[in-house]
């Protein structure tokens, strides 16, 4: 019984040690330098700060890193917009309330660039966390919140904006504050979705704003298609000619006939860099994908590797704990045969 149950003991004790050995190349390998790079960028910066934060829940996997340029979070985040709301249980603005941009013309000049970096340098497991002084912001109580990309969807919390978004009771020091909600400009363009707990870290009633960010990536292709539309413009001049030189005016319909040739050139050059565009975007997304797969396999063989030695430790304890077991039996036995014989 004795034996039995330090066995028991030993076995809780090893499988103990070597979880929290695995916990703890874990958690060192998701300790990724770049973090580190982000926040030391921002922290030298008064207005306030950029940095990445791991989520705790190894279900949580955002499609990071993720490559959105500075002119798109620009645009995005000057079109979120923060408003009182009716009741807790509407997403409605209370009638007369106007709602209004959450970051000025200054946070969106420090902000949109930081993001752009820590997105791109983000791990599936980070969300980028930002904070701005009130220095930077129009009032006198900071702006922080979180934000992460997943599905073609940057997600944005906004836990403060000059002070708590949840409702206020007036008290003596002070008059309360109707509870408020964060929207996007135009409503098409985003929704409230509840946010996940891990990333808000336990705090209730909070909402996350799901951005289909595409729809504020700036298009570059309205040059090539103004100076296809503005081509025709040297045919006043060809009448003109014309006009002047009555001699000329049999060959005048040969003319208007060839003009539009270079017309359909220029149309047709500007379509060519528009399909190669589109190949290039196909080809970047099967890359992504690639890459995203590749990261799975990595974890998983890991994942393998480390089960497969801790089989193998187990399995070695096992034995020797066996041999020790043997060994503490076969005395007593030869005891038990001496005492017998001696009664006889």
């Amino acid at each position: 019984m004795l034996i039995h149950g330090s066995h028991s003991f030993l076995m809780h004790r090893l499988n103990s040690g070597i979880l929290g050995l695995t916990l703890m190349g874990a958690l060192a390998s998701g300790c990724s330098p770049t973090a580190a790079s982000v926040q030391q960028t921002a922290a030298m910066q008064p207005q306030g700060s950029v940095r990445l934060e791991e989520v705790a829940d190894w279900e949580f996997e955002a499609s990071h890193p993720s490559s959105i340029d500075v002119a798109t979070l620009d645009s995005l985040l000057r079109a979120v917009v923060i408003a009182e709301a009716q009741t807790d249980m509407s997403n409605l603005p209370v009638d007369g309330s106007k709602p209004m941009t959450v970051f000025s013309d200054e946070d969106v000049r420090y902000l949109a660039p930081l993001l752009a970096q820590a997105l791109s340098q983000a791990q599936p497991e980070y969300v980028v966390a930002f904070r701005l002084s009130s220095s930077a912001g129009s009032g006198s109580e900071p702006t922080a919140g979180t934000l992460y990309v997943k599905n073609d969807r940057l997600y944005l919390t906004l836990s403060e904006h000059h002070g708590s978004l949840a409702k206020t009771e007036s008290t003596w020091l002070g008059s309360g504050r109707a509870a408020r909600i964060v929207s996007v400009m135009p409503a098409s363009a985003g929704q409230l979705e509840q946010a996940l707990p891990a990333v808000i870290q336990g705090r209730q009633q909070m909402k996350s704003l799901a951005i289909d960010y595409h729809q504020f990536v700036k298009n570059p292709e309205p040059a090539p298609m103004t100076a296809a539309t503005t081509a025709p413009a040297p045919q006043p001049v060809q009448a003109l000619s014309v006009r002047n030189v009555p001699a000329v005016a049999p060959d005048q319909p040969v003319k208007q006939q060839s003009a539009p040739a270079p017309v359909m050139d220029k149309v047709a050059s500007n379509q060519a860099p528009a399909d190669d565009e589109r190949l290039n975007e196909t080809l970047q997304e099967l890359q992504d994908t690639k890459d995203a797969m590749a990261r799975k396999d990595a974890k998983i063989s890991a994942l393998r590797r480390d089960l497969e030695s801790m089989r193998m430790q187990l399995e070695t304890k096992d034995k020797e704990l066996r041999a020790v077991k043997n060994t503490q039996q076969q005395p007593k036995r030869e005891t038990r045969n001496k005492a017998e014989l001696t009664v006889r």
